[in-house]
């Protein structure tokens, strides 16, 4: 099985919530917003670390090395996706994950 964007993607929405459920004092502020924003924050992450890949690949800094958004048209609908996939992925992983270690 080869790495695709999708792949890579998802598993990024996963380290997302990871980070914002775990990081200590990330948590501690994070855990006071409401749930909207919360999901702001992590569509935020979701559209910063899209716009990242596409970039880094438009400038040539990653060319061959993972898989590669093109810099075409076709290439901004794959990043819309991929910004899905992300969020996707961390929404699920903050439903799996956020009473893990609260008491009832």
């Amino acid at each position: 099985m080869s790495i695709t964007p999708e792949i890579l993607s998802a598993g990024a929405g996963v380290l997302v919530s990871l980070f914002l459920e775990f990081f200590p004092k990330f948590k501690t502020w994070y855990d006071q917003l409401k749930n909207s924003y919360q999901a702001l924050i992590a569509l935020g992450f979701a559209v910063v670390f899209g716009f990242i890949i596409f970039g880094f690949n438009c400038l040539g800094w990653w060319a061959g090395k993972i898989p590669t958004i093109e810099c075409t048209n076709a290439g901004v609908q794959e990043l819309l996706w991929m910004i899905f996939l992300v969020f996707s992925g961390s929404q699920v992983t903050y439903l799996g994950v956020r009473n893990i270690g609260k008491k009832p």
